[in-house]
């Protein structure tokens, strides 16, 4: 799941002002613990 985000991340279809602060901080921790 965290590569899914991290692809979208990449790609600038993410956007923090589209993401709810609490979410975006959970997505955050999930990568912190998946990075490549």
């Amino acid at each position: 799941m965290a590569k899914f985000y991290a692809t979208l991340i990449k790609n600038g279809k993410f956007s923090l002002e589209n993401v709810p602060k609490l979410w975006y901080t959970d997505v955050v921790e999930l990568l912190k613990h998946w990075e490549d």
